[in-house]
């Protein structure tokens, strides 16, 4: 019998590292990235990897609502060999309150112009970037009795924010009269 020495070769095992999913709103600045690993061997976890991880996405705060690409890199472990999946970075609306400013009028009068105040622009917009008409109502009419009503806030929409809308109160006071005595 004639033996031959052979070689063997042990390669590293893959390792599968994917960019975990984040979020943000519009106008915000992106979290930082994550990754979770999987196909560890020999009772082996995350804590063998070294490195320090870098992640990227397109996504500036300036970017409109929707999803963008993860990618990560930069990490090793001993005896792996590691593919990266990128993850997904979903920018959400960024909220917007329209809110309806309190108004007052004498019973008898018409209603006056009222106004809305909006809180919450980011990126230095306003309300250029609104669609439709904001709509200010009150189903106070002229012979409404003294009382509050509400001012309602409605009609506008913007691609990048969720609107929610705050009732304004109209003030309906008593008509003032003047009376004066006829001297007799």
């Amino acid at each position: 019998v004639h033996l031959t020495t052979g070689t063997l070769t042990v390669q590293p095992a893959l390792l599968t590292g994917t960019a975990d999913a984040k979020s943000r709103t519009y106008g915000a600045t992106n979290p930082p990235f994550t990754v979770t690993y999987s196909g560890f061997v020999n009772g082996e976890d995350a804590g063998i990897v070294t490195g320090v991880l870098s992640g990227s996405t397109p996504a500036t705060p300036d970017s409109p609502v929707g999803n963008y690409p993860i990618s990560v890199v930069g990490q090793s472990a001993p005896n792996y060999s590691i593919q990266y999946v990128d993850g997904t970075l979903a920018v959400l609306p960024a909220p917007l309150l329209v809110r309806a400013e309190d108004a007052q009028r004498a019973y008898g009068r018409p209603n006056p112009a009222f106004g809305a105040s909006f809180s919450g622009w980011v990126n230095g917009e306003g309300t250029n970037v609104l669609g439709g008409v904001l709509a200010l109502s009150s189903p106070a009419t002229t012979n409404s009795p003294v009382g509050s009503y509400p001012i309602i806030p409605a009609g506008v929409t913007a691609t990048n924010y969720a609107l929610s809308f705050s009732n304004g109160t109209l003030t309906v006071t008593p008509y003032a009269l003047s009376v004066t005595a006829s001297n007799q």
